[in-house]
């Protein structure tokens, strides 16, 4: 029939080869823990089988070592054929991985990497004997006639400072995966705001897998950054704002080393006070991010602490 489009997802299959190579090249990059693809298959990530493509309708069919015979089935068409023995791929290419369980989802597992790697992240920040719980995907029902709010998750960590317990710090997150164009839209910026507003102290993040933010993001980030450095009783900003991209969520051993590599500006921010401490990570981020100063460098904020303090 006309007008009909026809969407085929790719099966998420790469040849041992493939994986191979993957793996050296990460050997290569830096002195890191030996990996190789026995520790995902040892954790249901990835498993091995072999590819065919149906001579029907030409779908590349994955079949797993125990579903290989003289005949297969094509899972698209679900016609029957055999098993191409005599026209195997050069390099054992009809061997691979493929993922397996929830990491086979579609669309980077429905967001959730970016929400995992996020949670990565912000564990290795961990110093001392902080802790950390998270909650992904939450809906929040304030019960005061205001609609339901969404966010990609919450944490709640523990602070000590000079031995003393301090209040667990509330962290409100917006996770967002690869893409093109505008990932951070302006509904995203309300409904963290309307989050923040409600919880006065919490920190915001905002993360996205690519290493960038577009300058339509940068905008809206900015104005969002400007209304949580608002200063509170102590001087300080309301709502800290921490932004990740996948700088620093593919970080290797550590953020400071990783930052260190990049160089500028980022290398300016590689030691403890500002890969350790979320508030020192704050103004680390907006810096690289938005071009925005410490909050103790920015002009209205001084101002207000001025009045305050006079």
């Amino acid at each position: 029939m006309d007008g009909i489009q026809e969407e085929q997802f790719d099966p998420k299959i790469r040849s041992s080869n493939d994986w191979v190579g993957l793996m050296k090249r990460r050997e290569k990059r830096r002195s890191l823990p030996k990996i190789t693809t026995t520790h995902f298959t040892d954790r249901n990530i990835l498993s091995l089988g072999l590819s065919s493509t149906c001579p029907t309708c030409s779908a590349v069919n994955w079949h797993s070592l125990g579903d290989v015979d003289y005949q297969v089935r094509c899972a698209r068409c679900l016609e029957s054929y055999p098993f191409p023995q005599g026209e195997l791929a050069t390099k054992n290419r009809n061997f691979g991985y493929r993922l397996i369980g929830p990491f086979a989802t579609p669309d980077y597992a429905r967001g959730s990497y970016a929400t995992l790697l996020t949670y990565n992240l912000l564990n290795d920040l961990r110093s001392g004997r902080h802790s950390m719980s998270f909650a992904p995907g939450v809906d929040l029902d304030f019960k005061d006639g205001a609609a339901p709010c969404e966010v990609d998750f919450i944490a709640w960590r523990s602070r000590e400072h000079l031995g003393e317990t301090l209040e667990l710090d509330l962290l409100i997150g917006e996770t967002k995966s690869f893409g093109k164009g505008d990932l951070i839209q302006d509904d995203d910026i309300v409904r963290l705001k309307r989050v923040a507003g409600r919880f006065p102290g919490s920190i915001i993040i905002c993360s996205v897998l690519r290493n960038y933010f577009t300058e339509n993001e940068k905008t809206r980030l900015a104005k969002l950054a400007h209304w949580a450095r608002r200063p509170n009783q102590s001087y300080e900003p309301t709502s800290p704002l921490i932004l990740l991209t996948g700088n620093e969520l593919f970080f290797d051993i550590t953020l400071g080393a990783k930052w260190k590599d990049l160089g500028e500006p980022y290398s300016k921010y590689d030691d403890y006070d500002y890969t350790n401490k979320l508030r020192g990570f704050s103004d680390a981020t907006q810096e690289i991010y938005l071009g925005l100063y410490s909050c103790f460098e920015d002009e209205r904020y001084q101002v207000k602490r001025d009045v305050r303090k006079g």
